[in-house]
């Protein structure tokens, strides 16, 4: 992989305080994880899993202990009316943070009259990335781009070059963790369009919404030709000649456990209280960000960079634009994982405190967001439960009980 660092050699060693990493995609057959496990469940349709699909879970029903309690029922209704019960050893919420933080909140508003209270943490510490606009980059020549920023291929997976901020910058500037990554944008009519458009349909099956002429796609062989040929001659992804071409940074946000999501009295269409996102920043984060970002700025504009392109940056001079700043659909915390109730709501092992058979799979359970995609930590997060599970069920059939934090058990299974 050394080869493929040493292709981004203007920016690898750009400066101290930036570290290359090149983040790796997955690889396309696998990037539609439904469609991806679909086709090994019916691979083994002897494995005893049943998928039920367009049902919503309605309620979660509890017994009647108020510690150390347990899932006996779950119910879930059809579209077309029809009511589904599951009763189950385990149960496991694996949902996005919305909808796991939602179900957790629904399932304590049902006990609330009984004095039940899932954790005083059930709903705080909501975070997301946030991800600001430095600039535009105004290229020199636009392949010279290309070589040093698009995204590069490596045994047939993309790899995208960011620039992530060192452990010793954020030490001494104290700025949570960052990293610089490039994007470009077309205005929808370049044959890359085309192509993506191609890929996502065979990825989704479905049909290509959007409507090319026979003429367009005949002008675009061309393009098609160049951007295979800088695929497997240069292993780059080739930018659309005329593409913007800007230059970001991503931070994580600090937790703070004023950031919350809460129900509300309204209903949506499913008759289920509707979700009240409470998302803030805090002023000492902001002042972060200003200048972080303003820093950066001044570096690219006069490193050694300046001589392939202009950083027409995006922040005012005087004044950082609060409107710059945006959410990158990546939300984590409000189900906390943490040893205390009071400030966490699973433990360790993904169990929900006090109860003894619900587990919370999702990106929600995040104590801390980081500043990349959660996606691959929460894949692993469940990897690592299924595990658990099926470990603590072979325990059971000894009757022996154990967990990930049993390290004698860990070691004789093999775990670690």
């Amino acid at each position: 992989m050394w080869a493929y660092h040493l292709a981004c050699l203007k920016i690898y060693n750009l400066n101290q305080d930036f570290s290359l990493r090149l983040s790796q995609w997955i690889s396309f057959k696998k990037r539609n994880f439904g469609k991806y496990y679909y086709k090994k469940i019916l691979h083994n349709r002897n494995s005893g899993v049943e998928i039920w699909t367009n049902a919503l879970t309605t309620k979660i029903i509890k017994s009647k202990e108020s510690e150390n309690y347990k899932i006996i029922e779950v119910l879930a209704r059809s579209p077309s009316g029809k009511l589904l019960s599951i009763s189950a050893d385990k149960v496991i919420i694996c949902a996005g943070t919305l909808e796991s933080t939602r179900l957790l909140l629904e399932f304590e508003s049902e006990n609330l009259s009984k004095g039940f209270s899932v954790s005083p943490a059930l709903g705080l510490f909501f975070s997301d990335h946030l991800s600001i606009n430095l600039g535009e980059i105004i290229p020199n020549n636009f392949k010279d781009i290309n070589l040093m920023l698009a995204p590069i291929f490596y045994k047939g997976v993309m790899h995208t070059p960011r620039l992530e901020l060192s452990a010793k910058y954020q030490e001494l500037k104290g700025t949570p963790s960052a990293f610089i990554h490039f994007t470009f944008i077309t205005k929808g009519d370049t044959f890359f369009d085309f192509v993506r458009d191609f890929l996502r349909s065979k990825q989704d099956s479905r049909k290509i919404q959007k409507k090319y002429s026979t003429l367009f796609v005949f002008q675009s062989i061309f393009g098609l030709f160049l951007m295979a040929f800088w695929r497997f001659f240069y292993r780059r992804l080739k930018f659309p000649k005329g593409s913007k071409v800007l230059m970001q940074i991503d931070f994580e946000q600090v937790a703070n456990k004023n950031s919350t999501i809460r129900l509300g009295d309204e209903k949506d269409g499913d008759n289920r209280k509707k979700l009240i996102l409470d998302w803030k920043l805090t002023e000492k984060e902001m002042e972060v960000i200003n200048t972080t970002s303003k820093n950066m700025v001044k570096f690219f504009q006069n490193s050694t960079l300046k001589k392939y392109f202009l950083l027409k940056s995006s922040l005012e001079k005087n004044k950082f634009d609060a409107n710059n700043i945006y959410d990158v659909y990546h939300p984590t915390g409000t189900i906390s994982m943490g040893d205390d109730k009071q400030n966490s709501v699973v433990d360790v092992d993904l169990k929900l405190h006090g109860c003894s058979n619900l587990y919370v799979s999702s990106t929600a359970v995040f104590p801390s967001p980081g500043s990349a995609n959660p996606g691959m930590t929460h894949l692993a997060l469940t990897d690592r439960l299924g595990d658990l599970l099926l470990k603590q069920q072979i325990g059971d059939i000894y009757d022996r009980k154990y967990s990930f934090t049993d390290e004698k058990h860990r070691e004789s299974l093999g775990v670690e």
